[in-house]
């Protein structure tokens, strides 16, 4: 039994794809019909690149690492290599690819840049596919979380609206209510050097909770150190509500992540 196994066992899900939504960077699993035998065998791939880049299927050859024969740490050294990986999508299958970009150019770039040295690692292990002979392709959402300890977030575009509706929802009344005072503090601290660069919504909380707890007492608003993090915290809802427009406007155009 060569390694194909242990990589399916690590199939988080799997679809049907048409051949032209195959992608650089995609893990693929199908039956492939040898030219030269004719025999029929289940063939799990790392998709590299394919020539012609555009055209009939029929002419089109499948550059892939055969997986059966690659091992996880080898194919986590490529992955290091050309970029790690990301979270997104083919139509509405969410996944995480590596990173390999998709312009024409792109893979003969990344052959040159890193395979071609890398062969000399993996002998054996690429091979060349007609296309048209690999049947019921699935692509494959493999769980890396044994190569990386960190990945991308599986966060769809609905997910992030749901977070930043969330974090809007809290602040709607600080938003409307802030007061000549609070822009004046701001303005007048930004003059004298004092002000951060932009933090995240959870560092302005963290951050202001410990602030006037240990300056200010939690004196009332008109304290100045409480009035500075509620602009901070204004300011920062603008920007949540920036980006939630921005998610919006994705969504419409039926963009996923």
């Amino acid at each position: 039994m060569g390694l194909a196994a242990a990589y399916r066992t690590k199939f988080i899900k799997q679809e049907l794809i048409k051949r032209n939504q195959i992608r650089r960077g995609d893990i693929l699993i199908g039956k492939y019909k040898s030219k030269r035998t004719g025999e029929v065998t289940n063939k799990v791939s790392f998709v590299l690149d394919w020539v012609p880049f555009k055209g009939n299927i029929a002419e089109r050859k499948l550059y892939v690492f055969d997986l059966d024969k690659l091992h996880p740490s080898i194919l986590k050294k490529l992955i290091k290599k050309v970029g790690g990986l990301e979270f997104t999508n083919t139509g509405t299958f969410t996944y995480h690819r590596v990173k390999i970009g998709m312009k024409p150019r792109d893979g003969g770039i990344i052959f040159n840049k890193y395979i071609r040295d890398f062969l000399q690692e993996v002998k054996g292990v690429w091979k060349t596919y007609n296309l048209v002979n690999y049947k019921q392709v699935k692509l494959c959402d493999y769980d890396y979380s044994g190569m990386f300890r960190d990945l991308p977030p599986r966060l769809t575009i609905e997910d992030k609206l749901v977070k930043l509706e969330k974090l809007l929802t809290v602040d709607r009344k600080v938003l409307k209510n802030g007061s000549q005072t609070d822009k004046n503090l701001e303005s007048g601290m930004a003059d004298d050097g004092n002000t951060k660069s932009r933090v995240t919504y959870d560092e302005i909380i963290q951050e202001a909770e410990a602030s006037i707890e240990a300056n200010y007492g939690y004196l009332d608003d008109k304290s100045s150190g409480k009035t500075y993090w509620v602009g901070k915290k204004r300011q920062a809802m603008l920007d949540y509500d920036k980006q939630r427009q921005v998610l919006i406007s994705r969504r419409a155009k039926g963009e996923i992540v």
